[in-house]
């Protein structure tokens, strides 16, 4: 059986365009594959550079707040060195007896303490945040910062709060 002239030529434009297709195909694959890989190195460059310059910000908004406390610090020393200057000396005078809490096992102990003087004024005993301690109220006024009066309570250097604004 002899096949029709018609039917080679159609085979054969078939196959020409499916040749012609599957070659595309081949092409179009290789070339979307190319173009992910490309897009792909350029996301992952593009977000290496904006976490780099990320990371840049908070360190220098880090290293900026860490100046302005330590601005903040100095200015809060400045005026509580002022403050007791104003006082006049120190000096001690005597001992109270006082209840010592540890701020870890929570135990208490009855203890005398040395009495501090400023310049004549005796710091009272304040066992309450409604009784007003003249240097360490007036730092932390002028400041907004706390304040504490620590007083060495034994020979090991264990230290008592005795005028204090920090509340917890």
């Amino acid at each position: 059986m002899a096949k029709s002239v018609g039917f080679k030529i159609n085979a054969l434009l078939i196959s020409t365009v499916a040749v012609v297709a599957l070659v595309f195909l081949v092409f179009l694959l290789f070339r979307t594959n190319s173009i992910v890989k490309f897009s792909d190195r350029e996301l992952e460059k593009s977000a290496k550079q904006q976490i780099s310059e990320i990371a840049q910000n908070v360190y220098h908004l880090a290293a900026t707040a860490n100046d302005l406390s330590k601005k903040m610090l100095m200015v809060s020393l400045n005026t509580s060195r002022e403050v007791i200057a104003r006082y006049g000396s120190l000096s001690i005078q005597g001992v109270q007896r006082w209840t010592a809490i540890n701020q870890f096992s929570n135990e208490s102990i009855e203890i005398d303490v040395p009495n501090i003087n400023f310049g004549g004024t005796v710091l009272p005993k304040v066992t309450s945040f409604d009784v007003k301690v003249p240097i360490v109220d007036e730092i932390t006024r002028l400041t907004g910062a706390t304040s504490t009066i620590f007083v060495k309570m034994n020979q090991n250097g264990d230290m008592l709060r005795v005028a204090t604004t920090v509340k917890k």
